[in-house]
């Protein structure tokens, strides 16, 4: 399978709305050059769209409702894209909880034949030889799917899959958008991966479990611990008074040679502490973050999650107050400046 368009499809049901797996034949062949552009599906038994790829694009799309598992689980993506796609309302039907975006990759599984997916390609395998790595993530709209919405890394704790040079940028998170999952969002972001940039991020926790933080970065199982991890100028907020102790970034102890800057979190109406950066690790740099009950958001609190405008207004704590970092432009693609940006996902 190469250099194949599937556009403009209208799929519902199924067990799988739109999938393919990969065997070497006699014959290899490396699946290159996918595209999935302009769909609509849903309603799926298990997955939405389970696909994977060199040079993979998932490009405006709306997925959505799958009734027992993931909506889209990527198991290859290298030199890949995900963009411009709306996802949503995993495991409608089933108590397990399951990803609206489950990106991992292929990998070894010690004492295991069958599970291992990384390796040289050979007749009669279904070995893939290049791993999950330079990969964007960008502009998605990612919808109710409990416990995690996006989840970047292993597929469990027992495959070592290493995926690296991720860019996560420019998405909005929202667990109240879509069908409701059985289980409720604990978590908008995890990444278990290395060498990745999350930046110009809306995370909105509300509707989302009493216990939420807004992402975590840490080791899942037995691949390598996160290195070389910078998360800057993500806005994380929470617009209802369910929130027990949240956190909006949490880091794992294991988690080395990574930084957190010019990022805002709000939680006004959490009903215990608030936290805004949790670092297990003790080494992660980090400044120029800013907690505070009133970032002066234009309209944090609009019924439709996709109504909410997270813009500063004048007279924001946020405005200003950013370090200088390797981010040239805003949520929107506005300009930042070099030195002085303000903080969160928007420069006003």
């Amino acid at each position: 399978m190469q250099r194949l368009l599937f556009y403009r499809l209208n799929i519902e049901g199924f067990g799988v709305g739109l999938g393919w797996t990969h065997w070497n034949e006699r014959s290899l062949m490396r699946i290159d050059d996918m595209v999935v552009a302009s769909c609509a599906i849903s309603g799926s038994a298990t997955n939405i769209v389970y696909v994977g790829s060199e040079r993979l694009a998932l490009l405006g799309n709306i997925m959505h409702d799958a009734q027992q598992s993931h909506v889209v689980r990527v198991w290859q993506a290298y030199r890949s894209v995900i963009g411009h796609n709306m996802i949503s309302g995993s495991s409608v039907n089933s108590a397990e909880g399951r990803h609206a975006l489950k990106l991992h990759g292929p990998g070894l599984r010690p004492g295991s034949i069958s599970g291992t997916s990384l390796g040289v390609p050979t007749p009669g395998t279904g070995l893939l030889d290049v791993k999950t790595q330079f990969t964007i993530v960008a502009d998605n709209i990612f919808g109710s799917s409990g416990p995690w919405p996006v989840a970047i890394g292993p597929q469990d704790g027992q495959a070592d899959e290493r995926l690296s040079h991720i860019i996560f940028e420019r998405n909005r998170i929202h667990p109240d958008y879509g069908t409701q999952s059985v289980t409720t969002v604990q978590v908008a972001l995890i990444v278990w991966a290395r060498h990745c940039t999350i930046r110009n991020n809306i995370i909105d926790g509300t509707g989302a479990n009493r216990y939420f933080d807004g992402m975590v970065v840490d080791r899942r199982g037995i691949e390598p611990a996160p290195t070389n991890v910078e998360i800057y100028h993500n806005t994380i907020y929470r617009g209802d008074n369910v929130s027990v102790t949240p956190t909006a970034i949490q880091i794992g102890a294991v988690v080395t040679d990574s930084e957190a800057r010019n990022n805002l979190a709000s939680f006004p109406y959490a009903s215990g502490p608030v936290t805004l950066v949790e670092d297990l690790s003790g080494v992660l740099a980090r400044s120029n973050n800013l907690l505070t009950d009133d970032a002066r958001f234009v309209l944090p609190g609009a019924a439709d999650p996709l109504a909410r405008d997270y813009r500063l207004q004048a007279g924001s704590p946020a405005l200003g107050q950013g370090a200088s970092v390797p981010v040239f432009d805003d949520f929107f693609m506005n300009f930042r400046p070099a030195s002085s940006a303000d903080l969160g996902a928007l420069e006003q």
